[in-house]
């Protein structure tokens, strides 16, 4: 009976150790999950982006473009608790994951661009003309950034050619607006899948107080590499308004737009100047095809663009307005290329 006892004994210790050590382990695990979690951003911004040569009353050359964007500001990390694992492999091996004391932020988007020649109305090939290209990409941007300098590496991969959907867009949105109808599409370039690796540095190299506004001057250079196009580029660009250092990490330095993730104020604003200068390599929307034969025209590598724009704040939402003239960007070129862009956008 004596035995009997012992052995009950010692069994429920044996049970209890085993109950403890798995409660001991849920509790770490559940631990480690918080962790993982905490470090894991939750989405701060979302928007769409408009561009359109129709804001000056012309569609000819770059027509259009349509982006939505989202992404995640302030992360404490650059790993793959807050990207996809193949990004963060590759991160690692770049000068943003290595940078103490700085803040970052990334940005997805996806979206659609197309250009046509002048001569749009026309079946016929217009080899003195722009090709037609529709590109449909996505595209993610990190950043890390302090008060001063701004660091940024951007990926694009996507498709040009006719699976990129430009026919289409073009002659849906010309049926419900009074442009002419779009007719030489057939000519287009054929598919072809494009990658663009680029980087960027801006700095703010000068800022002063005006009254309740401030005004301050950024600038930097940057470059990419890819089929869809490789350009090294340097710009100014010069901002008036109010809380400039907070928005700083967001105002354009390229006439490209570039999408605003932060909240200056309640009601924050600037307006902004920018001029850039480009030597272009190649460029799949002049060059057409790379791999194969297509219409192209010659491509001028030095190239110039000037921008003139608004921000303005309300609360959560946040709204860009920006008019884009760019110099000619092949020797054929019969008309001023220009463009407005407008970028609206919700901060959580």
């Amino acid at each position: 009976m004596k035995k009997r006892s012992i052995g009950c004994f010692l069994i429920l210790c044996m049970i209890s150790n085993v109950v403890f050590a798995s409660k001991t382990e849920q509790a770490q695990s559940k631990q480690k999950v918080k962790t993982v979690l905490k470090k894991v951003p939750r989405l701060k911004y979302f928007g769409v982006m408009i561009e359109n040569d129709l804001i000056f009353k012309d569609d000819a050359l770059y027509t259009n473009g349509t982006l939505a964007f989202w992404g995640y500001h302030d992360i404490s990390t650059l790993d793959d608790t807050t990207m996809p694992v193949w990004m963060s492999f590759l991160t690692q091996y770049t000068y943003l994951a290595n940078q103490p004391n700085k803040r970052h932020d990334i940005t997805y988007s996806i979206g659609q661009l197309m250009q046509t020649p002048v001569y749009y109305q026309e079946r016929t090939l217009q080899e003195d003309d722009v090709p037609y290209v529709a590109l449909f990409a996505w595209n993610t941007r990190l950043q890390t950034f302090d008060n001063v300098i701004d660091d940024q590496i951007g990926l694009t991969l996507g498709a040009v050619g006719p699976i990129a959907g430009g026919e289409f867009t073009q002659k849906m949105l010309h049926s419900v607006t009074p442009s002419p109808y779009p007719k030489g599409w057939d000519n287009q370039i054929d598919n072809e899948v494009v990658v663009r690796l680029d980087t960027l540095r801006k700095w703010r190299f000068y800022e002063k107080s005006l009254y309740y506004t401030q005004i301050d001057f950024i600038t930097g250079g940057g470059g990419g590499v890819g089929n869809l196009k490789s350009d090294l580029s340097v710009g100014l660009t010069a901002r008036w308004g109010t809380s400039l250092q907070k928005s700083y990490a967001q105002a354009p330095l390229f006439t490209t737009q570039q999408f605003n993730n932060l909240k200056p104020s309640p009601f924050g604003w600037y307006f902004f100047t920018n001029i850039t200068a480009s030597y272009v390599f190649n460029d799949i929307f002049m060059d057409g095809n790379t791999f194969k034969d297509s219409h192209n025209v010659e491509l001028i590598n030095e190239q110039l663009a000037f921008s003139l724009g608004a921000m303005f704040n309300i609360y959560n939402w946040n709204l860009i307005y920006t008019n884009v003239i760019l110099s000619d960007q092949t020797e054929a070129q019969i008309e001023v290329s220009r463009f407005g862009a407008i970028t609206l956008s919700y901060q959580f």
